[in-house]
Parts: structure tokens; sequence; C-alpha cells
């Protein structure tokens, strides 16, 4: 399965609402605000730079479609540029088959 920026986007940011959850930290809450992509009609982010530079470095580093693996991999890099913080609450939610499990669901 291919995966779009917009899927893996909105993937990510389930699996950081469900580590919100957990964790109730107010960079994560602030983060999850500015990132919801489900604000507006258009499919970004409330705040659109956190789309745009999400999806502008998702396609840069995409040479070919990226499958699930690869935008998992991408994802746990980028958020790990996003803070510790923000990668560690990740990482407590997600794992490879749920990662799937969660694209899969938005491809429907």
């Amino acid at each position: 399965m291919m995966v779009s920026a917009h899927d893996a986007f909105v993937t990510m940011y389930y699996a950081l609402d469900a580590a919100y959850e957990k964790i109730k930290d107010e960079r994560l809450r602030q983060y999850l605000s500015d990132a919801d992509p489900f604000l507006f009609r258009d499919g970004g982010s409330a705040d659109p730079a956190v789309y745009i530079e999400f999806e502008r470095e998702y396609c840069a580093g995409a040479e070919s479609a990226v499958d699930e693996e690869s935008s998992l991999a991408f994802v746990r890099d980028y958020l790990g540029r996003v803070g510790p913080l923000f990668i560690a609450a990740f990482d407590s939610i997600v794992n490879l088959e749920n990662w799937k499990s969660g694209l899969a669901f938005r491809s429907q």
C-alpha cells in the first residue's frame, strides 16, 4: 500500500492524540492543537504551517512511492526532529502492525 503525506500525517495525529490521553503533557497538547487536521475542510492542519512543513519534508524525502514501513520511518524521524517528547509519545503507542492498521482505516 502506498501512503500519501496526508494519510501519514492524520495517522500520526491519531497516535499522538492517543498518547496525549496517557501522558497529558502541555507541549503535546499544544502541538495537537496546531496539527489538528479536522478543524478545516482543506485537510491541512489548524496551523497551516504544521502540515505544510510535514508535507514538504515527506515529499522531498520520497524519491519514489512511499510504502507503510517507509512512512512510519519518516514519521519517527520527523517527530525526533520536533522533539524527544514527541517521538517518545509516538513510540509508546505505535508499532508497525498498528501503524498499518491505522493507515488501512484511513484508506477506507
